[in-house]
């Protein structure tokens, strides 16, 4: 999956390994421990609203809820802001600007993304299948 984030100096895409983002689906699926079962619950949370916001129905009442379930993570979650913080002094690899369509419904939906992939790193490190949140980006544009 990709991400897409307006730091200063414009937009970035970012990649994640996608082998590294199954395991980490099985992860939560399968293991029965309290914070495994509240991530997939919350990472459920994250593409329903993503879908909801896209279906363009009621979108007012999704957005908020997009807003709402956004704020939450990131108090619960600290691995979605230090992947912030890693993204965000990650160079450029590529000198093209990304043109993506600003509007509140892509922001929020662009950083629910980066919240999923928080998520999913913080499951991987503390099961030691990664010993760094960067080794889960494959690459930054």
């Amino acid at each position: 999956m990709v991400c897409i984030l307006k730091p200063e100096g414009g937009d970035k895409l970012m990649y994640f390994d996608k082998n590294l983002e199954n395991i980490g689906l099985k992860i939560v699926k399968e293991n029965g421990n309290w914070d495994d079962i509240k991530a997939e619950k919350d990472l459920q949370e994250i593409i329903r609203v993503i879908n909801e916001i896209k279906s363009n129905i009621n979108i007012s009442l999704y957005i908020k809820e997009g807003i709402d379930l956004k704020e939450r993570l990131r108090r619960e979650y600290p691995e979605i802001q230090q992947m912030y913080e890693i993204i965000s002094n990650i160079p450029f690899n590529s000198t093209g600007n990304i043109q993506v369509k600003n509007s509140i419904e892509n922001q929020i939906m662009e950083e629910l993304k980066m919240d999923y992939f928080g998520i999913l790193a913080g499951v991987l490190k503390k099961h030691s299948v990664i010993k760094n949140i960067e080794s889960f980006i494959t690459s930054v544009w």
